[in-house]
């Protein structure tokens, strides 16, 4: 599946190339999945073979409207290609459904929700489903921009998962008496946050600290973290991959950590002591923030290792957040506004402009206002 293949992909990916292949030209193919890959960073070649090679006659975006029962979090979508190249003004059906709008008319509601859009002219990047000014001002906002992970050099990372929060991240009262108890203790005691704790511009520090005990530590040269950890220890030991299933395990998932180490391996952790913008993985409105203090961040947040401080005031812009909008899988509405997943595979290929350095400048002296 060379020509959409990717190494991040849901294999339901696949699927849609398969069904194509098998087609014979003229030939209709039809699923119901999950809408991630109308935008997932994972499925951009898929979107321009399906683009370039198929006609999409159909796309329907059912949202967040609990269509499947045993599957209230899958947001689906339905599309119909017909294996034929298309026509230079080709026109695809499609229709966006909101939160909650209910579906027990669908017929009705198809009909008048339904509008004309062009795909072939779409950017791979993400499709836009609306009319043809929406998808206008998206193009014109993306086009020639450099996507974010270029700009950072692949330096974005993910929050620190420890497997069990409730044991490695502690107060700070908790902290104090392990580093009373033995100093060396503060070495791998790291101030953290959680992607809660991450608003426009600062942090909210909540006085929590994480136990850094990563993959391949001496535990015995920390005794004060070693005898607190032991008391937690039946709760932290890995699943052993012989264990069996009629038996519930105690403990974390499988893997090749010891029971007093993090779950997964952060083999970055030196990046969080670096300037660096974070923000949190669900979020109704841009909360992108400044660090250089370092802060160590939870599994619900990510970090731009970067020295640009002028990034920091473009990505917490309403152009940005624009873009990211139309990037991001959407989750549903809270207190009256759309929440959007801004994980790693929806950030990166966001577009930043080319700035002059005169304006990274003010950039940088307006960022450095509001932290």
């Amino acid at each position: 599946y060379a020509e959409i293949y990717a190494g991040t992909a849901d294999l339901f990916v696949y699927f849609f190339g398969k069904a194509v292949e098998l087609l014979r030209v003229k030939g209709l193919t039809s699923y119901i999945s999950s809408n991630s890959w109308l935008r997932a960073n994972y499925a951009t070649n898929l979107r321009s073979y399906l683009r370039l090679k198929t006609s999409v006659r159909t796309l329907i975006d059912l949202g967040d409207n609990k269509v499947f029962a045993d599957a209230p979090d899958l947001y689906p979508a339905i599309h119909i290609v017909e294996k034929v190249s298309p026509a230079p003004n080709y026109q695809t059906q499609t229709a966006i459904f909101s939160r909650n709008e209910g579906l027990d008319n669908f017929s009705n509601s198809l009909r008048q929700k339904t509008i004309t859009v062009s795909i072939l002219h779409q950017s791979d990047n993400a499709w836009q489903l609306e009319g043809d000014n929406q998808r206008d001002l998206f193009n014109k906002l993306a086009k020639g921009r450099t996507a974010l992970s270029d700009v950072a050099m692949g330096n974005i990372f993910y929050g620190i998962k420890t497997g069990l929060n409730e044991v490695f991240v502690i107060s700070e009262q908790s902290r104090n008496t392990l580093i009373q108890a033995d100093p060396n203790s503060t070495q791998i005691i790291k101030p953290f946050l959680s992607g809660s704790d991450l608003r426009p511009y600062y942090q909210s520090f909540q006085n929590q600290w994480v136990i850094f005990s990563r993959r391949g530590i001496n535990i015995k040269e920390y005794p004060a973290v070693y005898d607190y950890l032991h008391k937690y220890r039946e709760g932290l030991e890995p699943k052993p991959k012989d264990w069996s299933n009629s038996t519930t395990w105690k403990g974390r998932k499988p893997g090749s950590y010891e029971w007093y180490e993090l779950q997964d391996s952060v083999d970055y952790f030196l990046e969080f002591s670096k300037p660096k913008i974070m923000w949190p993985d669900i979020t109704k409105f841009p909360r992108f923030s400044w660090d250089e203090t370092g802060y160590y961040l939870g599994n619900t947040g990510y970090i731009l290792v970067t020295e640009d401080k002028w990034l920091l005031a473009y990505l917490n812009s309403r152009c940005a957040w624009y873009l990211i909008s139309k990037l991001s899988i959407a989750l549903g509405e809270r207190a009256g506004l759309q929440r959007y997943r801004l994980i790693d595979q929806y950030m990166r290929p966001l577009p930043v402009p080319a700035v002059p350095d005169s304006e990274k400048e003010k950039l940088t002296e307006l960022a450095e206002g509001l932290t």
